[in-house]
């Protein structure tokens, strides 16, 4: 066996042991989801609040809305023209999520291009300035909204008049 292939076999096996041990090191232990040198002890449940309110209710009279869990950006790309090559190309490697999170101008969105392009991206010149287009479409600078003015004061009412010392 060359000694590439060697490598290539030995670098394999360590990636696959690496994440039988992350998937191993996570899994919940004695009941609950810790970690540490605490993750195997059997822990109580949490006991209920006082009064009988079920558990995350609101208690002394504070309430706490509940907020459904929402994720801070999308995790899926908007449907346009690029859409596909982003697909093909940067999903690879890349969270739509990450995508996403991304506000970059054309110059920025260029620069990005051309590192994926060294670390192997190869699309087409027709493909990369279609991408680039949906890149700087869907995913360029945010526009901070302008505040809004405050409306204006209505006038004061006149302020009435003395009339008791006036001349008849």
């Amino acid at each position: 066996m060359s000694p590439r292939r060697l490598a290539a076999v030995l670098i394999a096996c360590a990636a696959l042991a690496g994440a039988g041990f992350a998937a191993f090191a996570s899994a919940p232990r004695g009941g609950n989801r810790a970690g540490g040198a605490l993750a195997a002890v059997e822990q109580p449940p949490p006991e209920p609040p006082a009064g009988g309110a079920a558990p995350g209710a609101a208690s002394a009279g504070h309430a706490t809305p509940a907020v459904p869990a929402k994720n801070a950006y999308p995790t899926a790309l908007p449907d346009s023209a690029g859409r596909a090559i982003v697909e093909r190309w940067c999903l690879m490697c890349h969270s739509a999520m990450l995508i996403t999170q991304q506000a970059k101008d054309s110059t920025a969105w260029e620069k990005t291009l051309g590192q994926m392009e060294k670390w192997g991206v190869a699309p087409t010149p027709e493909e990369r300035d279609t991408l680039r287009a949906y890149l700087v479409q869907c995913f360029g600078p945010r526009v901070a909204p302008v505040p809004k003015a405050p409306p204006p004061r209505p006038a004061a009412p006149p302020a009435p008049r003395d009339t008791s010392a006036a001349p008849h």
